[in-house]
């Protein structure tokens, strides 16, 4: 099981060093713009991390990244739970290295501002 708790506070941030804008950094979190039209929110500690993906063509993906697990581009079925509540659907991830990649069937923006916590469940691989 994955578990990251979510404080977050919009506070805009421009780095004209790099390629990517940081729009918002705090310890365990940032807000960075990768590319022109995708931006993507990273929640993280020394080991893991969720990255919520808003992409330029309106879909938007979940990835979670722990560094103590390989995954060889591997198809797995996956439950996403937004504080309490899960995400509906038959949610499948794509693991390749070590994040597992979640694409969205529907927009969790409203669910993610009253998150406290995101929980990841990968079916068949225990992740604490």
């Amino acid at each position: 099981m994955f578990r990251c708790l979510f404080g977050i506070a919009l506070i805009a941030i421009a780095s004209p060093a790099s390629a990517e804008t940081i729009w918002w950094r705090t310890t365990g979190a940032a807000v960075i713009q990768l590319t022109p039209h995708d931006c993507s929110l990273f929640n993280y500690n020394n080991n893991q991390a969720v990255i919520v993906t808003w992409n330029a063509d309106g879909s938007e993906s979940l990835a979670v990244q722990d560094s103590q697990y390989q995954y060889d581009n591997m198809e797995l079925a996956v439950l996403v739970a937004l504080g309490n509540k899960p995400l509906d659907g038959n949610l499948t991830g794509i693991g390749e290295g070590n994040i597992v990649t979640i694409d969205l069937p529907q927009p969790i923006d409203d669910q993610l501002r009253s998150a406290a916590t995101v929980e990841v469940h990968l079916a068949n691989v225990q992740v604490d």
